[in-house]
């Protein structure tokens, strides 16, 4: 199947099923004190996006352009966001505040402390390249 395909057949099924998870609530509304008390999640985004571009087949869009880490690195955000962990009440759950964190393209002080700093990796898949624009 096609990617189209699938997320049309997705589409289709989530119109099916009735929804029951609540909507992310507007960080708008609520005064600073409350937004303090929303989790914070540190993502790893280097790390996510690996193991998103390793853990799906290789997906492309019509154009020939590879999207399967991309795919990926969104499911994991959105399983993680809406995940039951911020939350024993779904009337009163709490949206995660997001940082994502990357590493600088650099040389930073890890590398002068330690020289082989992530020397033994294997170079960046070059279908891999591409998707980091997304």
């Amino acid at each position: 199947r096609t990617l189209n395909q699938k997320i049309k057949r997705l589409s289709q099924k989530k119109e099916r099923q009735p929804t029951t998870q609540p909507q992310p609530s507007s960080d708008n509304n609520k005064d600073y004190s409350q937004q303090m008390d929303d989790p914070l999640l540190l993502i790893d985004t280097s790390s996510f996006i690996f193991r998103a571009y390793y853990s799906m087949p290789p997906l492309h869009r019509n154009d020939g352009m590879p999207i399967g880490a991309v795919m990926g690195f969104c499911n994991m955000l959105n399983k993680l966001v809406w995940s039951d962990w911020f939350s024993h009440n779904k009337q009163q759950r709490r949206t995660p505040r997001l940082v994502l964190c990357l590493d600088a393209p650099e040389a930073s002080f890890r590398n002068e402390l330690y020289p082989d700093y992530k020397a033994h990796r294997p170079p960046v898949p070059l279908d891999l390249i591409p998707q980091f624009q997304f």
